[in-house]
């Protein structure tokens, strides 16, 4: 079994965010090589004969490496002073699949770990084909009741973290949820759809879900470091939540070693303060 199979929704969710922090870290780093690709390209040159005792002028770079760094350069030249938007527009898509991908699971992890959950009214009412329920495995059931109980509610209609809640809310695991953090997330849905559907152009719809984006119909949304890190400190936080709720829910089926509760709500505090900063702009990761 992978390992990252064998840890809690929560878990595997919280460390594929890390895992995407330091991703963007080093293709921060990488932009600061690209920025002066064709001067490394020299200075690694004159080392390369250096090694080998001979001249200036024995080694010769292949023209498509020359151009390549030129491109390289180019690139970097146009993302660098704009906060590199390439980057974030990307890494921002990432957190808000990691997001769906966490409710569905906490969603099967329930469906398996408590039997109480299936005879819960939102459950016991879903139609759907019974003959194919009847033949899958406990797993495969699972699924089934995830997606008819997805239908049901119209989760894939409702915007931002609203789509969780509503799964959540019909399995009893529902709760409140911060402004800041329920407004954060509301504008990573809306950017995520704005970047796969609309090519990263903001349309109505957008202007009107998120006005204090600031963005303008039809021109291009732009994403920063100080957005994205509202982003995933959001998703940190709701992340917490979902298992805070599931530990008070069901105490006696937490995995040993979970936080207790009072620990969960600390570390949100430490999170809504920050998320309830104003956002200052034009910052790279490591300032």
């Amino acid at each position: 079994m992978n390992p990252q199979e064998s840890k809690d929704p929560d878990v595997r969710a919280l460390d594929a965010l890390e895992d995407l922090r330091l991703f963007v870290h080093l293709c921060w780093q990488g932009l600061g090589y690209a920025k002066v690709a064709t001067e490394v390209m020299e200075v690694l040159k004159e080392a390369r004969e250096r090694r080998a005792a001979r001249g200036p002028g024995s080694v010769e770079i292949p023209e498509e490496e020359r151009r390549h760094a030129a491109r390289l350069e180019e690139f970097a030249k146009v993302q660098l002073p704009a906060g590199f938007p390439y980057l974030y527009s990307l890494a921002s898509i990432r957190v808000w699949a990691i997001l769906e991908s966490f409710a569905a699971d906490m969603v099967l992890f329930a469906i398996h770990q408590y039997p109480d959950v299936r005879s819960l009214p939102a459950l016991r009412t879903l139609s759907g084909p019974l003959v194919e329920f009847t033949e899958a495995s406990e797993t495969e059931q699972a699924e089934i009741i995830l997606q008819l109980l997805l239908t049901s509610v119209s989760a894939r209609l409702r915007k931002g973290v609203g789509r969780f809640e509503a799964v959540f809310n019909n399995i009893g695991m529902g709760g409140p949820v911060a402004d800041p953090v329920r407004k954060a997330l509301l504008e990573l849905s809306e950017v995520r759809n704005v970047l796969i559907h609309r090519d990263g152009r903001a349309d109505r719809q957008f202007v009107q879900a998120c006005p204090w984006f600031g963005a303008v119909a039809g021109e291009p949304i732009r994403l920063t470091w100080p957005k994205f890190d509202r982003y995933v400190m959001a998703s940190h936080w709701y992340l917490i939540e979902i298992s805070r709720r599931q530990v008070e829910k069901y105490p006696a089926l937490a995995p040993e070693g979970t936080a207790t509760p009072a620990r969960h709500r600390k570390t949100q505090m430490v999170l809504e303060e920050r998320l309830n900063r104003p956002v200052t702009d034009e910052a790279s990761p490591d300032e």
